[in-house]
């Protein structure tokens, strides 16, 4: 109800968050923040996909604008504070990647 006051009817806030994720996606310092998030990650195209998402959410959950506020509880899965941050999808990923460090240490204890 909040996306279809502010964003008018839903075709058209539809459209408007179709053109934002875009403009904001396409951008260079977006991509850039991607490829940053994803280069330790093995499966390389799913995490760039998820990483994009993410990010767009947490741009839009920032936003101090009430219709970047309901375009994030449309899209990002109601208010925000379900989905987990960015840093904390790739703290798991990589604390479930086993480090040869970790079994070389592993080693030196027994």
């Amino acid at each position: 109800a909040a996306a279809r006051t502010v964003l008018g009817t839903p075709d058209n806030a539809t459209g408007i968050v179709e053109s934002l994720r875009a403009k904001v996606t396409s951008s260079e310092a977006f991509q850039r923040k991607v490829a940053e998030t994803c280069q330790q990650a093995p499966g390389h195209p799913e995490c760039a996909a998820q990483a994009q998402h993410a990010l767009f959410c947490q741009l839009l959950q920032r936003s101090p604008s009430e219709g970047a506020s309901a375009m994030a509880a449309s899209e990002c899965g109601g208010s925000g504070s379900a989905v987990p941050s960015l840093l904390e999808v790739t703290m798991r990923r990589l604390r479930a990647r086993s480090a040869p460090e970790d079994d070389l240490a592993k080693e030196m204890t027994h």
